[in-house]
C-alpha cells in the first residue's frame, strides 16, 4: 500500500491537495486552472502551447514571434487531434507528427499522471516500438531496453537533445530518471544517427525538461509505501525579473525491496528474504532561461543524480547443498577438517556476498544560445550554439571487488535552421564529441585512461512538393576519430550517410509514410574500457549498416487512431555480449590479447544481425475522458552471424518477440 500526499503553489497561493490512498492526484497545470470547455478529443490533446522555438530543444523567447504554417505550436483548443502534437526530435524543429516521414510517440504529463509513472521507465509503458526488461528495484544485469530489437549500446537516451547514456550506457536504468522536471518524452522509433550521431543506430528517446514558466509555481509530493518505500517530490518555477527565469527540482527516492519471494523451479522451490532489491536515489535540477532581447535567448541546463541499488546478478540466492570446498589454512592430515568437505552455501556465507550493489554519480549542465540571425524576427532564420558537459562515475561492487568507470563527455553543437521559402528548409550543422574516460578497481588503481575524438556534419533539407506530400533528404559525414589511451591508441574510419523520408496525406484521415537510413556507430568509452560484471573490448570496430520502415496512420472516426509500421533494419557489426570459455579459438585468442579470464563476458562485434517486425498503436475514446488503447511490438531479430558459430540463427539475446498491452485510460 502507498499513501501520496500533493500540495501545489501557483502564483503565490498554496492549495492542499486531498488524499488519496489507491489512486495518484493530478497536480493542474496553469492552463488547466483557466476555464476551458470539455470536449470529446480532449484526452488526444497535448493542450500547452511547447516551450520551443524553431531550433530544439531550448526555451522559447517570450517576445518573438514564429511563422504559423511551420513554427506554430499545437493551438489550445480542446479538439486538436493527436497528431497535431507538435514535436521536436524528428527534426530538430517544431513540426506536427502528422508532418514527419517517421515513426514518433509522445508522452506528455498528462498521459505519465494516467499511467501513475514515477519515472521514465514507468512512462515508456506502451510505447510501440520499445520493449524493456526489469528496471528498479530488483533488477539485474540483463536489465535493458531494445527500440525496435537493438539494444540500449545502440541506441540514443537523450535530455534536451544531447546524449546522456554515452557516459554509462551499461547500466542505463530509466527507472533512476525521475519524471519531476520532464515537460515530456519523444520517442523516435528508427535510424536517426543523422541528427543525433552514432549513439542512435536504432533511435532515440529525447526526455524534454520543464523550462521556468513565466508564473510563479511550485509543486510538493510526498508518497510512503510498505517495505521501506519513500518518495519526496518537490519544484519550483518563475521569474525573478520581467525577462530572466528559474526552475528547480529535487526528488528523494528510497526502497528497501526486502518482500519475500517464491520461485517454483525443476528441482523444488526457491524461497526467501530478497536481500538485493534496496534503491536509493536522488535527483535534483536547476534551469535557468534569459530573454536578452527579441532576437537573442540564453538557458542554462543542469542536474545532479547519484545513489546505488543492489543488483542480482544471475540468482535469487545460491541453493546448492553439497558443494565441495577445501580450508586452505588446515594442512594436518590428521586433523578431521582437513581435506575436502562439502556444505551449504549459506554455510560457506556465499550468499551473504551475493548481494552486489551498483553505485552512481552522475551530473551535467549545458548553456544554449539562440538567435534570429534574419533580415526580420520572423524570416525563420535561426542559429543555435550549445555546448554541455556530462560526467557520469559507475561503481560496481560484487563478492568484495569493486569496479569503476569514470567517463566525461564535452559536446558543441552549432545549427542553423533555414526557411529558405515556404515550402522548402534547410537544417544544418555541426557536432563535436570529446570522450575522456577512466577505468579502475580496488586491486588496479589504473587498467584503462582515453580520449576519444568525435566531429561530425549534419544536413537536411525538408521539401513540400505538395500540399499533401513531404519529402525529406539528408546526409550526416562523420570523420575519422582516435581513441588514446595509456595501453591501447586505435583510429576509426569515417563515414558519409544519407537518410530519405516521405510522407504522403491521402487522404485528410490517412497518411503514409516511410524512411531509410544509413546509420554509422564508433565505439565510445564504455564500449571499449568498461571494468565490471561487462568488460570493455579496446579491439571493437564500428557498426553499420541500413534501418526501414513503412506505416501509416489513420483515424477511422473523430475520436479513435490507429497507427502501424514495418520495419527492417540490417546492421553489421552490431555490439554483443560472450562468455569467456575453455577451448574456443576465439575466446583464446581475445583473452591472449586483452587479458580476459574464463567467465568473463566482454564486449564483441556480431557480423551481422537483421531485426524486422512491426508496432502497432489503436486508440478509441468511447466516452469523453474513457480511452481504449491497445499497443503490439513484434521484432524477430536474427544473429545471422555471431562472434561464435553457436549464436548464428539465434534470437538477439533478451529481446522479446512479442510485447504487447491493451487497456482503459482515464
Amino acid at each position: 500500500m502507498k499513501i501520496k500526499i500533493r500540495a501545489a503553489l501557483l502564483a503565490g497561493s498554496l492549495g492542499l491537495m486531498p488524499l488519496n490512498i489507491s489512486q495518484a492526484i493530478a497536480v493542474p497545470t496553469v492552463n488547466e486552472l483557466l476555464p476551458t470547455s470539455s470536449t470529446h478529443a480532449r484526452d488526444l490533446v497535448a493542450k500547452e502551447a511547447l516551450p520551443q522555438p524553431f531550433f530544439a530543444p531550448v526555451p522559447s523567447l517570450s517576445r518573438i514571434s514564429q511563422q504559423p504554417s511551420i513554427l506554430a505550436a499545437a493551438p489550445l483548443a480542446d479538439d486538436a487531434e493527436e497528431l497535431d502534437t507538435v514535436t521536436v526530435t524528428a527534426t530538430l524543429r517544431r513540426t506536427k507528427i502528422r508532418d514527419n516521414p517517421g515513426s514518433i510517440y509522445v508522452i506528455d504529463q498528462k498521459e505519465m499522471q494516467q499511467k501513475g509513472a514515477r519515472t521514465v521507465g514507468d512512462a515508456l509503458r506502451n510505447v510501440p516500438g520499445v520493449v524493456s526488461n526489469l528496471f528498479g528495484q530488483g533488477a539485474d544485469v540483463h536489465s535493458t531496453y531494445f527500440i525496435r530489437g537493438l539494444p540500449t549500446t545502440s541506441t540514443a537516451l537523450l535530455i534536451d537533445g544531447r546524449s546522456i547514456n554515452n557516459i554509462n550506457q551499461e547500466h542505463v536504468d530509466l527507472n533512476e530518471l525521475p519524471v519531476a522536471g520532464i515537460e515530456r518524452i519523444e520517442v523516435l522509433t528508427g535510424g536517426a544517427t543523422l541528427l543525433y550521431g552514432s549513439t542512435a543506430v536504432g533511435g532515440a528517446i529525447n526526455i524534454i525538461t520543464k523550462r521556468p514558466p513565466k508564473v510563479a509555481q511550485g509543486n510538493t509530493e510526498v508518497t510512503f509505501g510498505s517495505y521501506g518505500y519513500s518518495d519526496y517530490r518537490v519544484s519550483y518555477g518563475g521569474p525573478l525579473t520581467e525577462n530572466f527565469r528559474i526552475n528547480a527540482f529535487a526528488s528523494i527516492f528510497k526502497t528497501a525491496a526486502d518482500y519475500y519471494y517464491e520461485v517454483d523451479r525443476s528441482f523444488g522451490k526457491i524461497s526467501g528474504i530478497r536481500k538485493s532489491g534496496a534503491v536509493d536515489s536522488n535527483t535534483y535540477g536547476f534551469d535557468a532561461d534569459w530573454d536578452i532581447d527579441s532576437r537573442n535567448s540564453l538557458s542554462f541546463s543542469s542536474y545532479y543524480r547519484q545513489g546505488g541499488r543492489g543488483i542480482t546478478l544471475f540468482a535469487l540466492e545460491d541453493q546448492r547443498q553439497g558443494i565441495s570446498f577445501v580450508n586452505p589454512n588446515i594442512t594436518d592430515p590428521s586433523d578431521p577438517l582437513f581435506g575436502t568437505r562439502t556444505a551449504s552455501a549459506n554455510q560457506l556465507g556465499l550468499n551473504e556476498t551475493l548481494i552486489p550493489r551498483l553505485t552512481l554519480d552522475y551530473y551535467g549542465g549545458a548553456i544554449t544560445l539562440n538567435k534570429k540571425i534574419g533580415a526580420t524576427e520572423n524570416s525563420g532564420s535561426d542559429l543555435q550554439v550549445r555546448v554541455s558537459y556530462d560526467r557520469g562515475r559507475t561503481t560496481e561492487v560484487a563478492f568484495d571487488e569493486a569496479n569503476t568507470t569514470d567517463v566525461g563527455v564535452f559536446n558543441f553543437r552549432a545549427g542553423h535552421a533555414w526557411q529558405v521559402s515556404p515550402g522548402y528548409n534547410l537544417t544544418y550543422g555541426f557536432d563535436f564529441i570529446q570522450e575522456n574516460g577512466r577505468a579502475f578497481s580496488a586491486e588496479n588503481p589504473l587498467i584503462y585512461q582515453a580520449n576519444t575524438d568525435k566531429p561530425s556534419l549534419f544536413l537536411l533539407n525538408t521539401l513540400n512538393l505538395a500540399d499533401n506530400l513531404i519529402l525529406t533528404a539528408g546526409l550526416r559525414s562523420t570523420f575519422g576519430s582516435t581513441a588514446a589511451g595509456n595501453q591501447f591508441n586505435r583510429s576509426f574510419e569515417g563515414s558519409l550517410d544519407p537518410s530519405v523520408g516521405v510522407r504522403w496525406q491521402v487522404l485528410p484521415s490517412f497518411g503514409l509514410r516511410s524512411t531509410y537510413s544509413r546509420v554509422f556507430k564508433t565505439p565510445n568509452f564504455n564500449d571499449l574500457f568498461a571494468t565490471g560484471e561487462i568488460k570493455g573490448n579496446p579491439g571493437l570496430v564500428s557498426e553499420k549498416g541500413s534501418t526501414f520502415d513503412v506505416g501509416f496512420d489513420w483515424k477511422p472516426g473523430s475520436t479513435s487512431l490507429l497507427r502501424f509500421s514495418f520495419f527492417a533494419n540490417d546492421i553489421q557489426n552490431l555490439l554483443g555480449y560472450n562468455l569467456i570459455e575453455q577451448g574456443n579459438a576465439k575466446d583464446e585468442e581475445l583473452s591472449a590479447l586483452y587479458g580476459y579470464e574464463l567467465n568473463d563476458r566482454v564486449r564483441v562485434n556480431f557480423p551481422s544481425v537483421k531485426t524486422s517486425g512491426f508496432e502497432l498503436s489503436a486508440n478509441w475514446q468511447f466516452v469523453p475522458n474513457w480511452t481504449l488503447f491497445a499497443t503490439e511490438t513484434y521484432t524477430d531479430a536474427r544473429i545471422q552471424e555471431g562472434f561464435k558459430e553457436a549464436y548464428n540463427g539465434t534470437q538477439y539475446p533478451l529481446v522479446p518477440f512479442h510485447s504487447g498491452r491493451v487497456g482503459i485510460s482515464y
